[in-house]
């Protein structure tokens, strides 16, 4: 647990310190699916 937590927290530093801006999304995935267009390509990407 505290090995966990000791990694995510110096990934997280090394993020912030090697990059400018950081962007966070929510995504709506289920309704995303629903376009059968868009469906095989976000599949794709999980």
């Amino acid at each position: 647990s505290r090995c966990r937590e000791d990694f995510l927290h110096k990934l997280s530093r090394k993020i912030v310190n090697e990059n400018q801006v950081i962007a966070v999304e929510n995504l709506n995935v289920k309704a995303m699916v629903r376009n059968h267009n868009l469906a095989k390509a976000i599949s794709d990407c999980s």
